[in-house]
């Protein structure tokens, strides 16, 4: 457990490695912490991105909700820029080289501005596919894959904390859900994946996961999925979350066990 006089810089690091792990519930637990910013604005602004990509993680784990998520990264951006981040427009961070001559909150922007381009690129790269993709069961396959990344594998949302319920903000019901694939929750995160693209209208239905077989044969198609795709979706240059890095790898040994000859490229 960090101790409370540990200075808020050193903790903001420790922050950042977290978010990039994909804990963001200890990346919670550290910033509500506070402390002594030392008098130095750029690190309460830095604080505050920081927070927002721990929101963006905890939506799309917790709720799904990929539109909300997007809109902590825009803030956050935002807040990035104004401190100095380099950006081409539209939403679009720059990582540059750090100098060697730089100060801790110069080097916790920077690290902080490579944090959002990878959570930024992640979901540019899911928005496309649903772009994309077909009405109705693979929009729910890709649903269920997300599910795969951010819940039955991640190995954060395996440990069961303390406050649990309360760190996903989950009333009983859906707390009882949580953890397993189900109709509703699925199809749920489908509309909003689908309403994040914003080719199409309408909700996906419960009664395609009924059509298509069930958890059973949803899962296998997600994991087939994830078994056909490289680590990464988005920044290949910047380390994935280990959430998707555990549902990826066991998908690709599945895969593998079943076919000796499975080729991803043919997925």
């Amino acid at each position: 457990m960090t101790q409370p006089d540990v200075p808020v810089p050193v903790r903001l690091e420790r922050v950042v490695d977290s978010l990039f792990r994909g804990d963001w519930r200890t990346a919670r637990g550290e910033l509500r912490r506070g402390g002594d910013a030392e008098g130095q604005r750029a690190l309460v602004d830095v604080m505050s991105c920081l927070r927002r990509v721990a929101n963006c993680q905890w939506l799309q784990c917790a709720l799904g909700d990929v539109q909300a998520a997007m809109g902590e990264l825009d803030r956050a951006t935002d807040t990035l820029v104004r401190l100095g981040a380099k950006s081409a427009g539209g939403g679009r961070l720059l990582i540059v080289a750090e100098p060697a001559c730089s100060t801790q909150p110069q080097h916790l922007m920077r690290t902080t501005t490579r944090l959002v381009v990878r959570e930024r690129a992640e979901l540019d790269a899911l928005r496309l596919i649903f772009s994309d993709i077909t009405r109705g069961g693979r929009e729910l396959v890709y649903a269920c894959a997300e599910h795969l990344t951010w819940v039955e594998f991640d190995p954060f949302t395996v440990l069961v904390h303390e406050h649990d319920q309360e760190l996903l903000g989950l009333g009983d019901a859906a707390y009882r859900r949580f953890r397993i694939a189900n109709p509703q929750d699925i199809s749920a995160r489908a509309t909003k994946l689908r309403q994040f693209a914003a080719v199409r209208r309408g909700s996906v239905t419960s009664q395609t996961w009924h059509r298509m077989g069930g958890y059973g044969s949803v899962r296998e198609a997600a994991l087939m999925v994830l078994a056909g795709e490289q680590l990464t979706r988005g920044r290949a240059d910047l380390s994935v979350r280990l959430g998707r890095a555990c549902a990826v790898q066991y998908a690709k040994h599945w895969a593998k066990t079943l076919r000796p000859d499975f080729d991803a490229n043919l997925v």
